[in-house]
């Protein structure tokens, strides 16, 4: 795919891609552009796996489509059934330890306005920065339905509805609607996954491989996290940092968290880890279940 271009369907149900089983094996996806292609765009266009259980390389690594290094690029009205959703990576990235920022080519991300259905994989975002992904819908998912790994500065997940509709067929291993995860592949410092604004979201009924559910949000290893105006309800904890990792920076404000089957706001620390320079605000949560109904966690 060169750069510059812009690919337009003719909309929901106009233009369908179907593999043949045949053809399936690792790696493969239906786009996957040249690596490092920049200022571009795909819109418009309806994308149905048939049959998700024989996709097994769509839709468990990278759904379906996976992007290396895309700068400048833009995905807008896309209606993926099936498995539908995509990765975005990294290719050409670095870390810079003095100004701690990462610099990579997967860069000035904007997805818009996509339906996405039945994924087995995450949409996963890995060492990307100035990222957008705003009023989506994404229903009945059997992942986490976003999963910022490695590194990831600068993302916006704005007012969009993650619905997983009681799907209790998943990997068991899901952590949260919105996973945010520094898993040290590029680094271990707490400011590779910085500057991450979640408002105005609906997250609900997201059930996988615990019975109480997933949280709304679970965060790893992370600074300067914004997570306002929410609605994280019939998930497992509101919202939690995974495995007690170290958070900096993180501020929950006019959430609504309600009848999670855990805790409502879920933080726990030990050893080198802490919580610092952080603020909870005009959250309402209520009627969530651990123990006895308490809403907070320490």
């Amino acid at each position: 795919m060169k750069s510059n271009v812009y690919l337009q369907g003719a909309g929901k149900n106009a233009t369908i891609f179907t593999p043949l089983n045949s053809i399936v094996a690792e790696g493969l996806e239906f786009f996957i552009c040249d690596v490092g292609s920049s200022y571009w765009g795909l819109s418009d266009f309806s994308c149905d796996l048939t049959d998700p259980p024989t996709l097994v390389p769509y839709t468990t690594q990278d759904g379906f489509s996976l992007f290396l290094g895309p700068g400048h690029v833009s995905f807008s009205n896309l209606f993926m059934n099936n498995g539908g959703g995509f990765a975005i990576r990294g290719s050409t990235v670095s870390w810079n330890n003095t100004t701690k920022e990462l610099t990579t080519d997967a860069q000035n991300i904007h997805i818009s306005r996509c339906y996405c259905d039945g994924a087995l994989g995450s949409m996963s975002f890995q060492n990307v920065r100035d990222l957008w992904f705003e009023d989506n819908i994404l229903l009945n998912w059997h992942d986490d339905f976003i999963l910022t790994s490695q590194c990831g500065q600068k993302h916006h997940y704005l007012n969009n509805l993650f619905d997983g509709q009681n799907n209790t067929a998943g990997g068991g291993n899901s952590s949260g609607v919105i996973f945010l995860q520094n898993d040290g592949g590029l680094t271990t410092d707490i400011n590779g996954i910085r500057d991450i604004h979640i408002r105005g979201n609906t997250m609900r009924r997201f059930h996988l491989g615990l019975a109480a559910g997933e949280a709304g949000v679970s965060i790893s290893n992370a600074k300067d996290i914004w997570i306002k105006e929410n609605i994280i309800e019939e998930c497992g904890d509101g919202i939690n940092n995974n495995g007690g990792n170290p958070i900096e920076g993180l501020h929950l404000i006019d959430n609504i968290i309600r009848n999670n089957g855990k805790r409502g706001i879920s933080l726990s620390f030990g050893g080198t880890s802490f919580l610092k320079h952080s603020s909870i605000n005009d959250n309402k949560i209520y009627n969530n279940d651990q123990y006895g109904g308490n809403n907070y966690g320490a």
